[in-house]
């Protein structure tokens, strides 16, 4: 999204998957909102009090900000186990049924440290944007662009809503709410409809 608002006349069409546009709403829905039993919390209270542990001492201004300062730890043994707590929590809600061979891979240092550090970064620098709502102000720059999109019904780490309001916005967009799915690209009906929008944008451009 934020290359085609930057380069809008290079992109000739977008197939969009789990859309998560990175404002602190969202970051609050999955990470700060389960300490009031709210947002993704709400539905994993078992697996967000895991995700708590290694921070229940760690000061700092929010759940973020915690993490921040352990994935950046100069010692290798804090960085690793709280990467793989943090990978672990997304990997055990990206799925209706997780399998062991997803979770065995969040616990590895291969995945788990890149997987966790970029993404706590990003969401720790506000993405890098200038703005709160830097994609959604934006989207009149791609309106003319045909966009196809992909969504969970059952996403809990990334809210349906959150698709519904940029479909509802980009009046050249298609948006399907996949049934039977959470957010991974690897749930089955999603990765079938992104193989059918793939066609149909590759035959359009």
């Amino acid at each position: 999204l934020t290359y085609a608002q930057t380069h809008p006349t290079r992109v000739k069409g977008l197939v969009l998957r789990g859309i998560f546009l990175c404002e602190q709403s969202e970051i609050d829905y999955f990470y700060e909102a389960g300490e009031r039993g709210e947002g993704t919390g709400a539905f994993f209270p078992d697996a967000f009090e895991e995700f708590m542990q290694p921070i229940k001492n760690v000061a700092g201004k929010n759940i973020v900000d915690k993490y921040h300062k352990l994935l950046k730890s100069e010692d290798q043994a804090v960085r690793s186990a709280a990467a793989q707590v943090w990978t672990l929590y997304e990997t055990k809600l990206a799925y209706l049924e997780v399998s062991p061979e997803e979770v065995d891979s969040a616990k590895t240092d291969q995945f788990a440290l890149p997987f966790a550090r970029i993404e706590n970064h990003y969401f720790y620098n506000n993405a890098f944007f200038d703005e709160k709502t830097a994609i959604m102000n934006n989207l009149e720059k791609i309106k003319h662009i045909p966009t196809y999109i992909v969504h969970g019904r059952y996403d809990v780490v990334c809210a349906p809503s959150v698709a519904w309001k940029l479909h509802k916005k980009l009046p050249n967009s298609k948006l399907h709410f996949a049934p039977r799915s959470g957010h991974s690209a690897k749930e089955p009906v999603i990765k079938a409809k992104l193989q059918e929008y793939m066609e149909t944008i590759w035959h359009q451009v």
